[in-house]
């Protein structure tokens, strides 16, 4: 990403390319991800979420137990 950003790391850029996306064992209903960040959001729309939301995310969607 630095690369397409020309070594900025605070210019935008419009898309991310991920690899090593796994499925979820457990699927996540919009109503329970909304629960998990707290917050209202739009999945059409770009957001951020922090290390902790997406360890939230994480486990609940791979059965484990939250850690802290």
């Amino acid at each position: 990403m630095i690369r397409t950003a020309h070594d900025d790391l605070k210019k935008e850029i419009m898309a991310i390319q991920f690899s090593k996306t796994e499925l979820f064992k457990k699927p996540i209903t919009f109503d329970k991800l909304q629960e998990i960040i707290d917050r209202k959001f739009s999945v059409q729309s770009l957001f951020k979420i922090s290390k902790e939301e997406f360890k939230a995310i994480y486990n609940e969607g791979t059965l484990k137990s939250t850690e802290k």
